[in-house]
């Protein structure tokens, strides 16, 4: 999945739905409840809540901050 690639925009966090930030290796749900990272493997987002690793509050914030449009 290119960055470039507009595609990812139409995909939601399938916990929540709330809007996923792209940040290189996995997209992020902008939830702040629930700070989920889903990983892209080989271009592919994996959207599993149970493979979805849950960030911290700090680690979370950094990754909105940085690639947040």
């Amino acid at each position: 999945m290119a960055e470039t690639d507009q595609a990812w925009r139409l995909l939601v966090c399938p916990k929540t739905q709330a809007a996923l930030v792209y940040c290189g290796d996995g997209l992020v749900s902008s939830d702040p409840q629930c700070r989920l990272k889903y990983p892209v493997v080989g271009g592919i987002p994996r959207l599993i809540v149970d493979e979805a690793e849950e960030l911290t509050q700090e680690a979370w914030q950094a990754v909105l901050a940085k690639y947040r449009k």
